[in-house]
């Protein structure tokens, strides 16, 4: 019997995506897990996989197709199979989401550009490429962002990622009690130890502080699950893997990609893959199984930021900010000496753990990472 192929939820804030490209066609042959066809967001380019193994008997969706979540995108049977109800049609457009932000930002008419993708669809790009000759506005910092600076009008547009934002984080506050605990840790050895994995390690399994302190988190998750789980109302459900969310800084506003089963990877798959996730988040082509973090990892240490506190990513029960690295002076053994320590900041749903519970997670943390050296095993 012939199944369907909807257009998947990617978020609270997600209503509809645009179909990009189909990497198959009418009557091609269909794994599970393939990916078939890519689709734009307000966020970004998601890869769609198969759940079904068959033949592509119809594509209900083309290409430039701006579909709700739910509606049937292609449906998958044996081949030749015949469709006793065809799937519902969607309207069509031309222009995708990512697109029409720009554009509207940057005050082009999107009538006057001419689309570059597939039937005639305008991107990202062709956006871009109108207004490359347009300059950013000077900044004395040497990462991060232009400032965000208002229009004639004396307005700042959100963009529909900053509107997304701003009503999930107001839902998600409003909703889930937080409480937060700081605990300071030395990371003096950890820093050691970095230096001596990077010594042997070249290229993208070069590990950063971020990506040891993700390794640290994960081991402590799989010891406190109560963190990587989701509340119930009388329940709580925990999750079989650890999926590391790592918050990205955009010009349009913050994603927290996942990586995947970080319970599963050695140190060096974890520095590959955070690499490569946040890469991939800027591009704009992430994929679905991306957005599904159970706990998220927050750093803002390279804007030298001592400490902060961070709101969750529902439906997570935790999150964890990161600051800057300093040197310190420090009392060890009645001798003072300069150690180099962190601030991190634990973020909890009250309605999942307590405070000495959390405490006792940032606890376990604070030692893995002051004696990480099966860290990197």
């Amino acid at each position: 019997m012939a199944q369907s192929v909807t257009m998947p939820k990617m978020g609270f804030d997600v209503l509809e995506a645009t179909i990009i490209r189909w990497l198959k066609r009418e009557g091609d042959r269909v794994f599970i897990g393939e990916v078939i066809v890519e689709v734009e967001t307000d966020k970004a380019i998601v890869e769609l996989e198969s759940l079904a193994e068959g033949s592509l008997l119809t594509i209900n969706a083309p290409e430039g197709t701006l579909v709700p979540v739910g509606a049937i995108l292609a449906q998958i049977g044996a081949p030749g199979e015949q469709l006793p109800i065809p799937g519902p049609s969607v309207e069509a457009t031309r222009v995708s989401p990512v697109a029409q932000r720009i554009a509207a930002e940057r005050g082009i008419d999107i009538a006057t550009l001419t689309g570059t993708g597939s039937l005639g669809h305008v991107t990202k790009e062709d956006v871009l490429y109108a207004t490359s000759g347009i300059e950013l506005p000077a900044t004395g910092l040497r990462i991060g962002f232009p400032p965000r600076t208002p229009d004639t009008e004396g307005k700042i547009t959100l963009g529909p990622m900053g509107e997304a934002i701003a009503r999930r984080t107001e839902a998600t506050m409003r909703d889930v009690p937080h409480f937060y605990i700081n605990i300071t840790v030395d990371m003096t050895s950890a820093l050691e130890l970095r230096r001596q994995f990077n010594h042997v390690h070249v290229g993208p399994t070069r590990a950063s502080l971020n990506d040891i302190i993700i390794r640290a988190s994960t081991i402590a998750l799989l010891k406190y699950p109560v963190f990587n789980s989701t509340f119930e109302g009388d329940h709580l459900s925990v999750h079989s893997n650890v999926n590391i969310g790592i918050a990205v800084a955009l010009p349009e506003g913050l994603m927290v990609p996942a990586i995947p089963n970080c319970e599963t990877k050695s140190l060096a798959e974890i520095a590959q893959a955070s690499k490569d996730l946040a890469q991939r988040a800027r591009s704009g082509t992430l994929r679905q199984s991306e957005y599904s973090g159970t706990f998220s990892v927050s750093n803002l240490g390279m804007f030298n930021v001592d400490s902060f506190t961070v709101v969750i990513v529902a439906p997570q029960v935790a999150v964890l900010g990161v600051s800057t690295v300093r040197p310190t002076p420090v009392v060890i053994s009645d001798e003072l000496v300069i150690r180099r320590t962190m601030t991190i900041t634990l973020g909890v749903d009250h309605r999942v753990a307590h405070g000495a519970e959390a405490a006792q997670f940032l606890a376990e943390l604070k030692f893995l990472l002051e004696n990480p050296s099966p860290l990197t095993q």
